[in-house]
């Protein structure tokens, strides 16, 4: 994506998903870039905690990647399953499928520690089947599954959780002045949530 040339300018607050890079730390290059969401199911084989487990039917077989097989819960309302990713990630798509004991309410969540936790989407109105929640956002290395209402007199049962993160962004920036630059990036969801680049990076044209 090619951006044209940059203008002089204050740094203003920040937009949704706004890359923003400093030069000579008075110039100031903007382009809003559209998030993109990762292809990868970071939820595949990952560690898996659940509330319950109903028979055979743990939790890690809503992460294995088989269509063929489920997690079912205890019949409560209350139950739940969490995955663990590994590293915080930013969140922005969680698919979960349904066997036909599906969750009519409940809450996707992140956390870095699996105690306190962050609402990254409130279902309340679910209707089973395939459930593919976009446009999330919320930080974690955490995802549940946190159920608040049952379809039915069973418990709940997934035959899949699949969490994406987000897929990198490219930006190519045009017509800079021959000289040293130096640039800090940050990223700006729609809820507001940011992300500085760790330091600045320098360079010379």
């Amino acid at each position: 994506m090619s951006v044209p040339a940059p203008r002089v300018q204050r740094a203003r607050g920040p937009g949704s998903w706004l890359a923003r890079a400093c030069a000579v730390a008075v110039v100031v290059f903007s382009a809003v870039a559209q998030a993109q969401v990762g292809t990868v199911n970071l939820a595949l084989n990952r560690p898996v905690v659940t509330s319950s487990a109903e028979g055979p039917f743990t939790g890690n077989f809503a992460v294995d990647g088989d269509a063929g097989t489920r997690w079912g819960s205890a019949f409560t309302a209350t139950e739940w399953l969490q995955v663990d990713l590994g590293q915080s990630t930013p969140i922005a798509r969680v698919v979960l499928t349904w066997e036909p004991a599906y969750g009519r309410g409940y809450t996707v969540q992140v956390s870095n520690d699996a105690a306190t936790w962050q609402d990254a989407r409130v279902v309340t109105d679910g209707d089973g089947g395939v459930d593919d929640l976009t446009g999330l956002s919320g930080v974690g290395r955490y995802v549940r599954m946190r159920g608040v209402q049952r379809a039915t007199g069973y418990g709940y049962s997934l035959w899949e959780l699949e969490v994406y993160g987000v897929g990198t962004e490219q930006l190519s920036i045009t017509g800079l002045n021959t000289g040293s630059h130096t640039w800090r990036v940050r990223a700006v969801d729609g809820a507001g949530n940011s992300t500085l680049s760790s330091g600045p990076i320098t360079f010379t044209k």
